[in-house]
């Protein structure tokens, strides 16, 4: 299938965010697959516009989408948008980054242009062409290899694209200015709230005691609280389901939805291993797994595996180090 690769390019506070760099990275190795063309897609209110000069020397060509309206995310604003915009051009591929924004509105972009949306991939597979998709499916337990029938595939890409963005060239690439014909007849009222500050002791934790939904209950969090005081400069995190549960605070939420951390030790405890949530915490020194399911994806990235319900390992490990320093006074 030939036509442009768009990548979207996210934005906050101006700041075009990592995961769309991730997102730039993924395109341009499609690229290289299809021989396709690459251009980012930013779509913003006019006084929004971001710093694109990085992305242009990079041999990429930039298109601002502007339109007051876009001063915040709407589903209805972003597929409007971007349906104008690819109805003008021929188009393969959409890669979209795989964030809260991007897959509320990915599904919605698939259905109207009569193509597949693929989400959370994460490589490309073969030489053939159309190349296939791999995306992690099961809770992160299984992979699979998806290739679309249509064109233009929409496709939401996980963060920690290991693939390096192109070597600057040195060559100013376009950047074209267009206005966005849209309305938002569909859309009563835009609200937005505002998530938990991040705790400061979450990024600057030596360690990290992070809780996923085989916690359990809020009962059950006092065993990680117990954990975390045994160590200095420790913090509680979570998980994205952890979070969902009230176990514990959005604003301590570790993954692709949340922050990454990479503290010198990360304790994983009932955790299952997501790759959103791996993406948040590959980079500990060395990450601990307590998970009483030995399949659990969690045990693949740990150094060290501990297969136990944690309700049983966290007292006795409680109890071995009060006796440790007993005996060591």
């Amino acid at each position: 299938m030939k036509g442009t690769i768009l990548s979207i390019i996210e934005l906050d506070s101006g700041i075009i965010t990592p995961g769309s760099l991730d997102t730039l990275r993924f395109a341009t190795g499609l690229s290289d697959c299809t021989g396709n063309p690459v251009t980012g897609l930013v779509l913003c209110a006019p006084e929004q516009t971001p710093d694109i000069e990085p992305l242009q020397q990079l041999g990429v060509d930039i298109v601002l989408l502007q339109n007051p309206l876009l001063d915040r995310y709407t589903a209805e604003g972003y597929t409007g948008t971007l349906l104008h915009y690819i109805g003008g051009i021929g188009t393969s591929y959409i890669c979209i980054p795989h964030s809260a924004t991007g897959t509320d509105f990915a599904p919605a972009l698939g259905v109207k242009l009569g193509g597949p949306c693929i989400t959370a991939v994460h490589g490309i597979q073969g030489t053939e062409h159309p190349p296939r998709f791999t995306r992690s499916v099961a809770g992160g337990k299984l992979e699979e290899d998806i290739l679309p029938l249509s064109f233009p595939a929409v496709l939401t890409v996980t963060s920690g694209s290991p693939a390096p963005l192109p070597v600057p060239s040195g060559e100013q690439h376009h950047v074209t200015v267009m206005e966005a014909d849209i309305t938002l007849n569909n859309t009563l009222e835009v609200a937005r709230t505002t998530a938990a500050a991040v705790s400061s002791s979450l990024l600057s934790a030596e360690v990290i005691i992070a809780a996923g939904k085989g916690v359990g209950s809020i009962e059950h969090m006092a065993l990680l609280n117990d954990m975390a005081s045994l160590f200095p400069r420790a913090s509680i995190a979570g998980s994205r389901g952890a979070c969902d549960m009230g176990l514990v605070d959005y604003g301590l939420q570790v993954g692709m939805t949340g922050k990454n951390v990479s503290p010198k030790l990360y304790i994983a405890c009932g955790i299952s291993g997501s790759p959103q949530h791996i993406m948040g915490m590959k980079n500990a020194g060395t990450i601990v797994a307590i998970n009483r399911d030995p399949d659990a994806p969690i045990h693949s990235v740990a150094d060290i595996r501990i297969i136990e319900d944690l309700k049983v390992f966290i007292p006795q490990f409680i109890e071995a180090v009060n006796e440790h320093q007993r005996l060591s006074f």
